[in-house]
C-alpha cells in the first residue's frame, strides 16, 4: 500500500493498485462495466424490475444488491451514473434506481466471467439469485476507471453506513480515490451522499461523544478544518477566553429542612465534581457486576446499532490488577466493609481515569492483598515495572507498563485503600483527604438524595450520584474540547491503524514515526509500534488518555466556534437550574429494581405532554386500580387545571355543554386496561398481525377507565353526549341498555341501515358506570368481566400492589409479557439478523487479506473489540456459498430464523414502572419481577 498514493499516477498504476487492493493481481486482468440488463443470464431473461419502496438506510445498507464471482476477480454493484452522481434507492423512485444499477468487474483476461447477481426482494426479506455470464469481448480498454468508481461506491457506503471496520473501508476508499481523482489521502467523497451530518465536529461535543463507534465513523474530510502536520494554527485561543455554562445551581436549603440522613463513609474522600457509585458491601459489588454481565449485556444488544464487545470490564480489571475472580470473592467480604467507584468522566469504554475505594476491616491486610495482585501482574507482564512516590506527603506505590495496559496505583488513607489507574486521580483523592478539595459528603444534593435513598435500606445494592458540579465540569470548554480532540485523535489513529493493518497482523511492524498528513491540535507525532498506532498525547485505540490528564494548550477557531454552538444548544434546554441525578439499585434473585431521580428536567423534555396532563395531581399509590382480568394497565393522574385538560374540556363545552365545566364529573385519574382474552393468542398466531388487528378491531379487549368524582355530573354529561350524537347523526346509532349480574351497561352500535355496510355491523362501543369509575370498551366481554370483578365478594380480592408512581404508572403481568414477546419476535428477529449481518463485510475482508487467520481475531487485534453474534452464535465460513455467515442467522445469501428473545427477557414474570413529577424534576421507579 504505502504512501506513494499521495501523488497522481498513470492509468497503468491505477489499475495495478486496484488489483492489489482487490485480491490476487494479474497483469492480464481486464475490466467490465455492464448494466444489469446487459448481463447474459443463464435463465435466458433479465430479472424483473421491482419496487423497493422507502426502506430504512440500515436495512438497505445491509441488503443492497451484490455479486459473487465463480472464479478469480471482484465485482461491485453500484447505482451511480458514470459521473459519480449519487442515486439513493431510499430517496428516488425505485424503478429509476433499478434501471441505473450497473456491475463493475475485474477478471482475468480471455476468460468468460461467471457469477451470481443477488437482488433484494421487493419487501427486503430475502434475495433472488440470477446466474450470469459475461463474454471476454465485453471487456473495455478504458473500463478500469468505471470499475474503480463502482468499488469506491461500495467502500464509501460501508464506511458511512455504521458498519464495523469503518476505518478500514474508509482507508481503502481513500486509496482508490487518490488514484481515481488525483486527490490527497483525505479527499472528500463525490460518489456517495453522506448519511451522517456534515458537521462531525459538533457531534464530538455532545455529552457522551467518547464512543468508539463515533470515532471510527468520524469522517476527517468534513465537519472541521483539518490541520496539516506542517502548518501552524492561524489563531489560537486560551481556554480562559471561552465562556462556559452559566446555569444557576438549585437552592437546596428549603429541601433539606429536618433531614439528617446516614452518610456513606467513603463519601468524605471522593471529589465533589466526580461521579460516584457506592456499595454497602463487597458482595453487593459482585452482585451488580454479575447482574450487568448476565442480564444487562443481552438487553443492551437490542438497543446498540452494532454488536461488539470492547472487553471494558476485563480491560480495567487487568489495568488495575484487581478483578472479581475466585480469590477476590473469597477474601473480599472478610477484608472489605464497603466499596465506592469514582472517576472524572463517563468514557469508560474508550479510556477513563477510574478509582476504587475500599473501606477496610483491616487496612494492612487489604493493602497487602492488593500489593500481591500487583506483584503477580509484574511477573505476567515483562514490560511493566514498579513505581512509587509521594503525593501531598502521602506514600503511594504501583505498577505501570509503557502502553498503560497495566496501570495500578495504591494509596492508603487511614482505614481506606484506594486503587486507581491514573496519577492525576491519585492527586485528586489526596487533595480531598487533606481538605483542599471539597468532598461529595459536603454537598447539599448528596444529603438530599441520601435521605431519599437511605443507606442500608432493605435490598439496597448500590447508590449512584451524579452531582451538579460533575455535570457542570463536563460541560466546560476544557472537558468538551478535550473529549472532542480525543474522539478526533481516535479517528486519526484508526485511519493510520488501517493503513498499517497488514504489517501489524503479519507481525512485521517496526517502531517508527508515522509520516502524517493531518494532526489533531496538540497531538504531535503518531508512532507505529508492533501492537498498533500510539499517540504520546492521546494514548492508543485500546486505552485513550483520560481527559483529566490531557494538556490542551491553545484552542483553534474551529473548536471555539463548535463549543459555543454546543453551549448555546445546551443552555437552551434549561429554564433555570442544572440537573443532578441519583439512583438506588437493588439486585435480588426474585426482582431487579431501580429508583432514579433527575432534578430538574430539561425544558424541552420528552415528558412534557405527560406533565401537561398530570400537572400537580397525584395517584393514590395504595389503590392498585387494576382489575383481575387486566394483564396490562396504564394509569395517569389528571390535573383539572392543567392546560391540556382545560383544552379538552373546552371542546366538550362547545359541542354539547355550553353551561360550562363539562368535565366536572372527572376524578383524579384515568386508566387504560388490556384484558386477558383469546384475541391476543389469535393475533400472535396470525400470518399478518396487522391485517388481523384491523379485521377484528371490534373485538379489541382494551378498556378506558375514567375516575368519577361526581356521579350526578357524569349523568348530566352522558345525557348531553347522547343528545349531541343523536342530533348530529339522527338514527345512525342505537343505544341499547343491557344487563349482566344485575348491573346495567350500555351498548352503542350502528343502526341496521345499509349506509353502514355489513363490515361495520359488529362494531359497538360499550360502557358501564361502576363504583367510582366510568369504563368504555369495544369488547363487550371485557365490560362483563369488569362487572364480575366488581360484584365479586371482597374476600376474593387479592392484596393490591401499589403503583410505583404518583403521576403515571404502567404494569405488565406475565400474560402481557408473553403477548409482547410473541408480537415482538418477528421484529426482534429482523433487527438482530441485520445486526449480525453488519459484521460480515469486514470479516470477509479479513478472511480475504489474511487467509491463514481467524477473521474475528484479526479484527480484535486491530480494533480491540470482538464482534459478537447477537443471537449467541458464531461467525463461520460457508464454503458452499463462499461467504461468512452467522451460525444462527445465516447471511443475506441464505438466512436462518434465529433464536428466541434473550433469556433475560424471557425470564421476566412482570414489570412495574412509575413516574412522579416533582420539584421541576422526575422520579422514575421500575421493578422487573423474575420467574
Amino acid at each position: 500500500m504505502g504512501w506513494m498514493v499521495f501523488s497522481k499516477r498513470g492509468w497503468g498504476v491505477i489499475c495495478a493498485l486496484s488489483m492489489a487492493l482487490g485480491g490476487a493481481a494479474h497483469a492480464e486482468d481486464v475490466f467490465y462495466d455492464v448494466s444489469i440488463a446487459g448481463l447474459t443470464y443463464d435463465a435466458g431473461q433479465s430479472p424483473a424490475p421491482r419496487t423497493w419502496g422507502y426502506a430504512e438506510n440500515e436495512t438497505f445498507a445491509v441488503l443492497e444488491p451484490f455479486v459473487r464471482l465463480d472464479g478469480d476477480g471482484e465485482a461491485y454493484v453500484d447505482w451511480s451514473d458514470t459521473r459519480g452522481a449519487p442515486v439513493h434507492l431510499t430517496w428516488v423512485p425505485s424503478s429509476e434506481a433499478f434501471r441505473r444499477l450497473r456491475v463493475g468487474v475485474r477478471a482475468p483476461a480471455g476468460e468468460t466471467v461467471k457469477g451470481v447477481l443477488y437482488l433484494p426482494e421487493a419487501e427486503l426479506d430475502g434475495f433472488t439469485r440470477h446466474a450470469f455470464t459475461v463474454e471476454p469481448t465485453a471487456a473495455r480498454a478504458d473500463g478500469c476507471q468505471d470499475f474503480l468508481r463502482r468499488k469506491l461506491g461500495y467502500l464509501d457506503r460501508k464506511a458511512a453506513g455504521g458498519f464495523p471496520g469503518a476505518g478500514w473501508f474508509r482507508h481503502q476508499a481513500a486509496l482508490v480515490r487518490a488514484e481515481l481523482e488525483g486527490e490527497s489521502f483525505w479527499g472528500p467523497s463525490t460518489t456517495v451522499r453522506r448519511w451522517r451530518t456534515s458537521r462531525d465536529i459538533d457531534e464530538t461535543f455532545e455529552l457522551f461523544s467518547g464512543g468508539r463507534a463515533i470515532a471510527e465513523n468520524l469522517a476527517l474530510d468534513s465537519g472541521f478544518d483539518p490541520v496539516r502536520a506542517a502548518e501552524q494554527l492561524d489563531r489560537s485561543y486560551s481556554l480562559e477566553e471561552i465562556e462556559g455554562i452559566i446555569i444557576d445551581p438549585i437552592d437546596w436549603a428549603p429541601l433539606l429542612e429536618g433531614l439528617d440522613p446516614e452518610l456513606d463513609p467513603l463519601a468524605r474522600l471522593i471529589p465533589h465534581d466526580q461521579h460516584a457509585l457506592f456499595f454497602p458491601s463487597f458482595d453487593a459489588l459482585a452482585a451488580l457486576v454479575d447482574e450487568a454481565h448476565e442480564s444487562g449485556t443481552p438487553i443492551l444488544q437490542l438497543l446498540e446499532p452494532r454488536v461488539e464487545d470492547a472487553r471494558t470490564q476485563e480491560r480495567y480489571e487487568r489495568q488495575l490488577c484487581f478483578g472479581l475472580d475466585a480469590g477476590a470473592r473469597l477474601f473480599g467480604p472478610a477484608l472489605v466493609k464497603s466499596v465506592a467507584i469514582t472517576g472524572s468522566d463517563p468514557y469508560l469504554r474508550t479510556g477513563s481515569d477510574l478509582a476504587i475505594l475500599f473501606e477496610a476491616k483491616n487496612a494492612d491486610v487489604l493493602h497487602g492483598f492488593l500489593r500481591e495482585r500487583q506483584r503477580a501482574a509484574l511477573e505476567e507482564n515483562p514490560d511493566a515495572g514498579p513505581i512509587e512516590g509521594t503525593v501531598g506527603g502521602l506514600e503511594w506505590s504501583g505498577v505501570v507498563s509503557p502502553d498503560r495496559t497495566i496501570s495500578s496505583l495504591l494509596l492508603r488513607l487511614d482505614d481506606v485503600v484506594c486503587a486507581t489507574n491514573n496519577f492525576d486521580q491519585l492527586k485528586r483523592l489526596s487533595s480531598v483527604y487533606r481538605g483542599e478539595t471539597r468532598a461529595i459528603a459536603e454537598l447539599d444534593e448528596y444529603r438530599f438524595f441520601r435521605d431519599r435513598y437511605p443507606r442500608g435500606a432493605e435490598g439496597e445494592t448500590a447508590f449512584f450520584l451524579l452531582t451538579d458540579a460533575t455535570l457542570r465540569r463536563w460541560m466546560r470548554p476544557r472537558w468538551r474540547i478535550g473529549a472532542s480532540r480525543r474522539t478526533r485523535a481516535a479517528a486519526l489513529m484508526a485511519q493510520y491503524q488501517a493503513a498499517h493493518a497488514e504489517e501489524l497482523i503479519a507481525g512485521t511492524a517496526k517502531r517508527r514515526v508515522i509520516e502524517q498528513e493531518l494532526a489533531v491540535p496538540g497531538g504531535g507525532d503518531l508512532l507505529l509500534s508492533p501492537t498498533g498506532v500510539v499517540s504520546p498525547e492521546y494514548g492508543t485505540l485500546a486505552q485513550l488518555t483520560p481527559i483529566l490528564s490531557l494538556d490542551l494548550g491553545g484552542v483553534t477557531q474551529t473548536e471555539r466556534d463548535a463549543y459555543e454552538r454546543f453551549r448555546n444548544r445546551y443552555e437552551r434546554q434549561w429554564s433555570r437550574f442544572f440537573d443532578p441525578i441519583a439512583a438506588s439499585i437493588s439486585v435480588a434473585p426474585e426482582k431487579l429494581a431501580l429508583d432514579l431521580t433527575v432534578m430538574p428536567l430539561v425544558f424541552r423534555t420528552e415528558y412534557r405532554d405527560l406533565i401537561e396532563i398530570a400537572g400537580a395531581a397525584k395517584l393514590d399509590p395504595e389503590a392498585s386500580g387494576a382489575p383481575g382480568e387486566t394483564i396490562m394497565a396504564f394509569v395517569l393522574a389528571l390535573d383539572h387545571d392543567a392546560r391540556m385538560f382545560r383544552e379538552v374540556e373546552g371542546y366538550a363545552e362547545m359541542a354539547w355543554s355550553p353551561r360550562g365545566r363539562a368535565l366536572r364529573w372527572v376524578g383524579d385519574s384515568l386508566a387504560v386496561h388490556v384484558g386477558r382474552d383469546e384475541f391476543w393468542s389469535e393475533m400472535a398466531a396470525a400470518d399478518d398481525q396487522q391485517d388481523f388487528l384491523w379485521a377484528n378491531l371490534y373485538r379489541l379487549p382494551v378498556a378506558l377507565e375514567i375516575d368519577v368524582g361526581n356521579p350526578l355530573e357524569l349523568a348530566a354529561f352522558l345525557t348531553g353526549l347522547r343528545g349531541f350524537v343523536d342530533s348530529a347523526g339522527p338514527e345512525l346509532l342505537v343505544w341499547e341498555t343491557r344487563e349482566h349480574l344485575g348491573r346495567s351497561y350500555v351498548r352503542v352500535g350502528p343502526a341496521d341501515e345499509p349506509e353502514w355496510g355489513e363490515e361495520y355491523q359488529d362494531y359497538a362501543l360499550h360502557y358501564a358506570v361502576l363504583p367510582g369509575s366510568w369504563v368504555l370498551s369495544l369488547n363487550e366481554g371485557l365490560i362483563q368481566r369488569l362487572i364480575e370483578r366488581v360484584e365479586a365478594a371482597p374476600e376474593d380480592d387479592a392484596p393490591a400492589r401499589p403503583w410505583l408512581g404518583k403521576s403515571a404508572a404502567l404494569r405488565l403481568e406475565s400474560d402481557a409479557l408473553d403477548l409482547i414477546r410473541g408480537l415482538a419476535r418477528p421484529h426482534f428477529r429482523d433487527r438482530m439478523r441485520l445486526r449480525a449481518w453488519k459484521n460480515l463485510p469486514i470479516l470477509e475482508e479479513w478472511r480475504r487479506l489474511f487467509p491463514g487467520r481467524d477473521p474475528l481475531e484479526v479484527h480484535e487485534e486491530l480494533w480491540n473489540t470482538r464482534l459478537l453474534c447477537p443471537g449467541g452464535g458464531e461467525y463461520v465460513w460457508n464454503e458452499a456459498l463462499g461467504v461468512m455467515e452467522s451460525s444462527v442467522y445465516g447471511s443475506p445469501v441464505l438466512s436462518r430464523e434465529g433464536p428466541e428473545l434473550p433469556v433475560a427477557v424471557r425470564a421476566l414474570e412482570g414489570v412495574d414502572l412509575g413516574l412522579t413529577f416533582e420539584n421541576d424534576g422526575l422520579r422514575a421507579r421500575g421493578e422487573l419481577r423474575r420467574k
